[in-house]
């Protein structure tokens, strides 16, 4: 039989936030030396005895401190958190537990987050949203194409990759308007591909055949900006270069 743990995680009011997190870190690591196979972590913004509006935080802290333990949120509440924003989060965090996180979902019960946020839990909106905002989660993981979804509470779109050969300036970041049908090709398998591993590999001979093709590619122009007092002549930002030529850099002498 498995055996897993519910934290509030509860505390005294008069407990600092940091000594609390603490001592709910310890219990984490208590819990696997015990041999639990899991631990949930609740999420409440308005309730004193209970403050952890963030688990992912505290997950992400507990899950450098173990290394076999399940850890998860129990749970987001959904109708607080804009899905997409939560989907990256959550994505973002399992690969930091190297795959250990549970995924726990609710619609929230408690008054008074269910007031700060102006959901009505009377009504079963935030039951609805909770529902909606499921949904897009699933389908922002699941999907491979981009689109966008127009729901009673929430907007998400998922837009094109940030990169592809056959983006121009005006539409991605491609700005020297590089294109080869290989690297297309490429990048339409990567794209489509499930497994994170060979998704990886792709990418891999995706980035070997760019460089191939070309020793220098402007994917990407950053802007700068650079400020310096009147006394200073010959100051000149070459963005090709790794710095300012300081050899033709002079100096007004100062005033006596």
């Amino acid at each position: 039989m498995d055996v897993g743990l519910f934290m509030f995680p509860g505390h005294h009011p008069d407990t600092s936030i940091k000594a609390g997190a603490a001592w709910d870190l310890q219990l984490i690591e208590m819990c696997e030396e015990l041999g639990y196979s899991e631990v949930w972590i609740g999420e409440h913004f308005t309730v004193p005895w209970e403050p952890c509006p963030a688990p992912d935080l505290l997950i992400a802290q507990a899950a450098q401190s173990t290394s076999r333990i399940r850890l998860g949120a129990g749970s987001h509440n959904l109708p607080f958190h804009h899905p997409g924003a939560l989907a990256h989060r959550v994505a973002y965090l399992d690969h930091l537990c190297s795959g250990r996180l549970n995924f726990g979902v609710g619609a929230s019960g408690t008054l008074t987050d269910l007031q700060l946020f102006q959901v009505d839990g009377q009504g079963g909106v935030n039951r609805r949203m909770m529902w909606e905002a499921l949904e897009q989660i699933i389908r922002l993981w699941t999907d491979p194409d981009s689109y966008v979804e127009e729901g009673q509470f929430w907007r998400l779109a998922k837009p094109e990759p940030l990169f592809d050969g056959r983006l121009g300036p005006t539409v991605g970041n491609n700005f020297s308007e590089y294109d080869n049908p290989v690297v297309n090709r490429l990048i339409d398998r990567a794209l489509a591909e499930p497994d994170e591993a060979r998704r990886a590999a792709m990418w891999g001979q995706i980035d070997q055949r760019i460089m191939r093709d070309a020793p220098l590619v402007p994917l990407v122009w950053e802007t700068f900006a650079f400020q310096w007092a009147s006394r200073v002549h010959g100051w000149v930002y070459d963005p090709g270069a790794l710095g300012p030529d300081l050899t033709a850099v002079w100096l007004d002498a100062p005033s006596p």
